[in-house]
């Protein structure tokens, strides 16, 4: 019998630092932010993997007191034009569908990210734009942090029911749907 050669557990060693818990972040983030003496407001990004729950980082982020904490899937099409655009590229095949060439650019409504941009407050004062895209949307980028998981667990995440493909409320879909859109999309 041939033995498998698949790791279950695959791990990269890195060299630095590493904070555990909500409490440790956010502490170590406010260490960081340097809030200049300037007419220009801080802006901390969080780009997030597809998948992360929205409602734990927005609380988390919530606890820096920035002057305004800004989730980037307000600055999304509609659900209506993305499903729109993207069908054509899930097929009505239970498995197969096409890849497609979009960036994050195709989903953001650019009206939504000049609203934003206008809504800025002018003074020295912490901006938190997080979630999906938030790096596409934010003005500039003063602070950068990526919150990542693993596979496995946004795979886990979809079978439990617990979150939304990017740009649309589909958390009731199959699993198998969740995948077809993470793999053409």
């Amino acid at each position: 019998m041939r033995t498998t050669n698949y790791d279950k557990y695959p791990a990269t060693s890195q060299q630095g630092e590493l904070w555990m818990g909500w409490n440790n972040v956010t502490s170590q983030l406010n260490k960081t932010i340097a809030r200049t003496a300037n007419d220009t407001p801080f802006i901390l990004v969080v780009e997030c993997y597809q998948g992360v729950h929205q409602a734990e980082l927005h609380a988390a982020l919530a606890a820096l007191n920035p002057a305004q904490l800004i989730n980037a899937s307000t600055c999304f099409k509609s659900e209506e034009a993305i499903e729109a655009l993207t069908r054509p590229y899930l097929t009505d095949d239970i498995l197969f569908g096409k890849r497609c060439p979009f960036t994050f650019d195709d989903f953001i409504d650019t009206k939504q990210v000049e609203a934003l941009k206008n809504n800025l407050p002018k003074a020295n004062e912490l901006v938190v734009i997080y979630g999906e895209g938030a790096a596409v949307v934010a003005p500039h980028i003063d602070l950068l942090v990526y919150v990542d998981m693993a596979r496995w667990e946004i795979q886990q995440r979809f079978r439990r029911q617990e979150v939304n493909g990017l740009g649309v409320q589909n958390k009731t879909d199959k699993p198998s749907i969740h995948y077809k859109r993470g793999c053409f999309y």
